[in-house]
């Protein structure tokens, strides 16, 4: 158990280190490390068989992600997405004490913020206020944002029958928690924080009081970062908080059993009912509800001051996924466009519960083949020096595909039999002053045209070709493709529905091994981005055709 919450504060933090950074701006450094015309007289071979195609991810487990969306947006290419969320709360403080009968103390307000993540750009001098970008926002429209109380209790450990509660549980993205709602709508307050909600980027300010005590608008007390802020029935907290039985405050373990959580739900707003949507990346973990209320200063005191209960947007979390796919979307997953032989004509790479796509190299034929299907074995005969190896997969630019939707910035490729990186990933040393560009040499970066469009990605395997061509031992694995958060976090999150697909042929077993995929990188998940890219089932003078471009040296 201690193994697992260290192991999730590691990938929260490295998540929340790359999150933070910009994923609409950047410089695109990297893309281009060893230039595409400068070969220094490299031989060149594109003439092995790359082989790939689309496989649906499904349901995926999202409990306790790094990162967490809330929102919907409808893209034209793949379809609607919609993103709920749910969390377990934190006594910031147990047991608060009460100098008056906590029967008697009223609650001035409660207020609900969580923060976006952004970038302060500048600041003014007169008046104090920052000015923020908004790193993670898709889409603009105004949408409806409900926030229940929960009834459903978050378990640590899976307690169904004939698990032992020896596993952690594990919740998915179609799980449905709408059906165990603890209360009415908690933030009942100004349209502007349920029904026309707006994710801005602006600070959040609170004011002092004027000389006579009324609210005021001029002098500025406090300032919260841009986030989402909701002001919270008081009454119920006033009831459920501070009017509780003192033991449901006693200790977090007892709190989370008394009060489950919040579940934030997200639909149309009913005065744009048909727009696209608005989606976000929050930092939920920084997260939190303060409630305030008036109390004696002490025992021996009884001036009545205001205080303060806070509770954290801490313990176990959900985010939910519901999309309605676009019909060609859909075909495009089908298995009659996969064709596991040659490939699919364009691959459809979608985060959250979206689609991967499975690669083969060298015709997938295993490194120690006998036959002459072996296309590894010509670089050995030759005693090939490998210079450098690469994928460009060029982005889908005709009509119904990529030309105006927002384009991830990133993708990884990676060792699906073995759900690792790929050996250069580890080689690459590089650093970006954006650390979602780090390991740029290795790359997967997108590369944009004058338009601030992008045009194709990019990756090395230089290190991945040369062992597999030095050493026949080595396997000639399935890689996996996908759209990434962050490519610096590489832990691997369950599927609810694994998939299967066919290790590699040789002469042994000529129609290869059935395996089964159970899991997909995690940084994957909280990116509901996608993009389109060619794949290998084209004209081979198709020069948009995936292929594997290998440059080397032979002996004279």
């Amino acid at each position: 158990m201690k193994l697992n919450l260290l192991l999730k504060s590691v990938v929260i933090t490295a998540a929340i280190a790359v999150i933070s950074s910009c994923d609409k701006d950047f410089n695109q450094i990297g893309t281009d490390v060893l230039g595409d015309n400068d070969h220094y007289g490299l031989l060149t071979d594109s003439t092995s068989t790359t082989i790939a195609y689309n496989v649906p991810s499904g349901a995926v487990q999202t409990n306790n992600l790094p990162v967490n969306t809330l929102g919907f947006y409808d893209n034209d290419v793949f379809g609607k997405t919609t993103s709920n969320f749910i969390t377990q709360l934190a006594l910031a403080a147990t047991s608060p004490v009460f100098i008056n009968p906590a029967g008697s103390i009223v609650v001035d307000s409660v207020y609900l913020h969580v923060p976006y993540f952004y970038t302060p750009v500048s600041i003014d001098e007169t008046s104090g206020d920052t000015t923020f970008r908004e790193d993670s926002l898709i889409g603009n429209s105004k949408i409806k944002i409900d926030v229940y109380r929960s009834g459903f209790f978050l378990e640590n450990l899976d307690s169904s029958p004939g698990s032992g509660l020896t596993e952690n549980k594990k919740y998915f993205s179609d799980d449905d928690f709408s059906t165990s709602l603890a209360s009415s709508r908690l933030n009942e307050g100004v349209l502007s924080e349920n029904d026309n909600f707006e994710f801005k980027k602006t600070q959040i300010k609170f004011y002092k009081n004027d000389a006579a005590g009324a609210p005021a608008t001029t002098t500025v007390r406090d300032r919260l970062a841009p986030g989402l802020f909701m002001m919270l029935d008081k009454l119920y907290f006033e009831n459920n908080i501070i009017k509780t039985n003192p033991i449901n405050l006693s200790n977090n373990t007892i709190f989370r059993d008394y009060f489950k959580g919040l579940y934030f739900k997200v639909s149309p707003s009913p005065s744009d009912p048909s727009a696209k949507g608005a989606l976000n990346r929050l930092n939920f973990a920084q997260g939190k509800i303060t409630i305030i209320y008036q109390d004696k200063t002490s025992i021996t005191d009884p001036k009545i001051i205001k205080k303060s209960i806070v509770l954290n947007l801490s313990g176990n979390t959900v985010n939910t996924f519901t999309n309605n796919l676009n019909p060609n979307y859909s075909n495009k997953l089908s298995a009659s466009y996969n064709n596991t032989t040659v490939g699919a004509q364009r691959l459809y790479l979608k985060g959250g519960n979206g689609s991967a796509a499975v690669i083969s190299l060298f015709g997938g034929r295993a490194n120690d083949d006998a036959t002459a299907a072996n296309e590894i074995q010509k670089f050995r005969d030759q005693k090939c020096l490998i210079s450098d190896a690469s994928l460009t997969f060029t982005i889908d630019k005709t009509p119904g595909a990529m030309t105006t939707e927002i384009e991830p910035r990133r993708i990884y490729l990676f060792d699906l039999d073995n759900k690792a990186p790929l050996i250069d990933y580890f080689s690459d040393f590089t650093s970006s002053s954006n650390p979602k560009f780090s390991k740029f040499i290795h790359g997967g970066i997108i590369k944009l045209n004058s338009d601030k469009r992008g045009t194709t990605y990019k990756i090395k395997l230089t290190n991945h070709i040369q062992n597999l061509v030095r050493d026949k031992t080595k396997k000639n694995v399935k890689l996996g493709l996908i759209i990434t958060e962050s490519i610096s976090v590489i832990a691997n999150y369950a599927l609810k529905n694994p998939f299967t697909y066919l290790t590699n042929p040789n002469a042994v077993n000529p129609t290869g091994s059935t395996a089964t995929c159970v899991s997909l990188p995690v940084m994957t998940y909280p990116n509901p981005l996608g993009t389109v890219l060619y794949g290998t089932d084209l004209p081979s003078t198709d020069p948009k055709k995936l292929k594997l471009v290998i440059r080397y040296t032979k002996p004279e």
